[in-house]
């Protein structure tokens, strides 16, 4: 099933109420000012996940905008007065993407009320909904028929449909979906299913389906009946997406799952075009967005085969996990979630999301093997917390892969025995390899190492066949590998063994500091001689914040990760723009905290950028 990731915005200018578009990749979005009743309009490009946005422009005065465009770049917006009127009134524009600019009509009033909504689809049938003005909380919906040559709408008349407050509507070829909330103090949602009928300019909606809780939602649907539905918690400012998709002839969503936190915000707009999403939010008086491809990232690399297939782990990019069983804490000693927890899911939720390297940490506890963060004070003895446990990660693996068919690269190391402080003994890494290989088998890869190392072998040879497990051990001596069947043994570069991997982290609190020691030694030949390139994109915790944050005096681990993550798209895109990614200099994992489907979409983008 497709899904899209919101959790990374970027702030792109200062207003109130953002609303957006997008057409074949064309995003259009409208807001009004944060100090006044004027309207403006910005028009932006898509690489990949980062949208690129035109100066903002000034089109009208007015409250509450909203847009929406079609594949023919007809734009139509709708808005209410400023002041004390009621009234409505509508724009049709058309956007030039080279320019990035909107050649607008005139203003024309619609109808009286508040909180407009409008969808428009590639045949011209402009959908509109709204609120009485008033006390009243009836909602009436128009069809009208866009003429882009007079930039006019020609709308049937009003008709009610509902009650409530703060609708929202999205149109395919024929089928509408709307939200809303409930009027009164009540925060349910709502939505309905309506089938359009542009000869009649009217909508057979199916019946009112309560589906969350929450304030101001939005909705986005795909031709092929994907929802996107996007809304602000109900107590607080923070956006929770959910999908689904619509079954026509009930008029209904099946949704996938429950509604999923995005990022901190509210008054949320999203759009797609089939391809790609889009969501703007505001956050006081700035503006934010963000991008995500719609696609199913638990096969990304099945899907991709045609493309990746026939090339080696050298030659393409993956999204890598950092500290990866630390999506969960447990029997922490003098340590908290702040300061060790450095995932938001699970290895399952990671593995849903798209990461296809794991770093395994593997701790020996009250003899059970779990993760860990730990480091060991030579006053204060050992601190940290328990992550998953080994058990828990294999058995995620192996949900996964009964109908995932892509690669899972399991690299085990920093091998820590709790009880006694020290190293794992050799006995301890038989207890290890035993419990991987036992719950494993028979999806662990075990053909031949090539001379080139296993990074050189094919993607086909992987998983040509179906999905599999490559597991590599760090300081795996060649007796304990002679016992095992599909272990592999794991180096840095500079060290020999089976997968060999440039690792080296910049080891800085400080974003600016990380990303320039990333760069540098991505942009050294050095470190792409025959190894895969790991890019560490994290941030360290200092020991004084390690400390501080369990009061709140400093940013967690994950609050680190938020900077780092913000700041993917646009950094690695400059990057590469620059040539300092490219055949030569490839950049093969894309190790992060925080895993989330937008490291995913880079390794995507950077795949095609250089395997096309």
């Amino acid at each position: 099933m497709p899904d899209v990731f919101f959790n990374f915005p970027n702030r792109y200018d200062s207003g109130i109420i953002p609303s957006v578009g997008i057409a074949q990749g064309t995003v259009v979005e409208v807001h009004q000012s944060q100090g006044a009743s004027t309207l403006w309009y910005h028009v932006g490009s898509l690489t990949g996940d980062l949208v690129c946005f035109s100066a903002s422009h000034k089109y009208d005065d007015g409250n509450k905008p909203r847009v929406a465009v079609n594949n023919s770049n007809v734009v139509v917006e709708v808005h209410e007065s400023n002041g004390l009127s009621s009234n409505m009134w509508y724009h049709v524009g058309i956007v030039d993407p080279s320019s990035k600019t909107i050649t607008f009509g005139g203003s024309h009033h619609y109808d009286t009320g508040v909180t407009p909504s409008i969808a428009i689809n590639n045949n011209n049938v402009a959908v509109e909904v709204h609120q009485s003005n008033g006390l009243s909380s009836n909602m009436w919906y128009h069809v009208g028929i866009v003429d882009p040559s007079s930039k006019t709408i020609t709308f049937g008349g009003s008709h009610h449909y509902d009650t409530g407050v703060t609708p929202s509507i999205a149109i395919n070829n024929n089928v509408v979906v709307e939200v809303h909330q409930s009027n009164g103090p009540s925060t349910r949602l709502w939505y309905h299913v309506g089938i359009v009928d542009p000869s009649s300019k009217t909508i057979d909606f199916g019946a009112s389906y309560a589906y969350d809780n929450g304030a101001h939602p939005c909705v986005a649907l795909t031709d092929d009946g994907f929802v996107i539905e996007v809304h602000q918690s109900q107590t607080y400012n923070t956006l929770w997406k959910r999908i689904g998709q619509v079954d026509i002839a009930n008029k209904t969503i099946n949704w996938i799952g429950g509604s999923v936190y995005s990022c901190d915000g509210s008054a949320p707009g999203v759009a797609t075009d089939g391809g790609m999403a889009v969501q703007v939010n505001q956050f006081d008086t700035s503006l934010y967005c963000d991008a995500s491809m719609v696609i199913d990232r638990t096969s990304w690399m099945a899907d991709n085969l045609d493309l990746i297939g026939d090339k080696s782990l050298l030659e393409i990019a993956m999204p890598a996990s950092h500290d990866a069983g630390m999506g969960m804490t447990q029997d922490c000693r003098l340590a908290a979630d702040c300061n060790t927890k450095t995932q938001n899911h699970t290895i399952l939720g990671q593995l849903q999301a798209g990461s296809r390297y794991f770093d395994i940490r593997p701790v020996l506890y009250n003899g059970t093997m779990y993760t860990g963060h730990y480091a060991v004070h030579k006053d204060l003895g050992t601190l940290g917390c328990n992550g998953q446990s080994i058990a828990d990660i294999l058995a995620d693996v192996n949900n996964y892969l009964k109908r995932g068919k892509d690669l899972v690269i399991l690299k085990f190391s920093h091998y820590f025995d709790r009880d006694s402080g020290g190293a794992f003994s050799d006995s301890q890494m038989k207890m290890l390899l035993t419990q991987v290989t036992s719950a494993l088998q028979p999806l662990l890869y075990s053909g031949p190492v090539p001379s080139g190392g296993l990074q050189s072998t094919k993607v086909n040879d992987f998983i040509g066949s179906g999905g599999k497990v490559l597991a590599v051990f760090d300081g795996l001596s060649d007796s304990l590998k002679s016992q095992y069947k599909g272990v592999y043994s794991y180096a840095d570069k500079g060290n020999s063994g089976d997968l060999v991997v440039y690792d080296r982290y910049a080891n800085s609190n400080d974003l600016d500091t990380m990303i320039s020691d990333q760069l540098n030694k991505l942009d050294n030949p050095a470190n792409h001689r025959g190894n895969l390139f790991l890019l560490s994109w994290t941030l360290t915790q200092s020991d004084e914040q390690a400390v501080l944050c369990p009061t709140g005096g400093a940013p967690s681990i994950l609050a680190l990760a938020q900077q780092a993550n913000v700041a993917l798209w646009s950094k690695l895109v400059s990057a590469f723009q620059q040539g300092m990614i490219s055949h030569t200099r490839r950049v093969n994992l894309i190790y992060a905290d925080n895993i989330q489907g937008t490291q995913t979409d880079f390794a995507i983008w950077l795949n095609r950028q250089l395997l096309q």
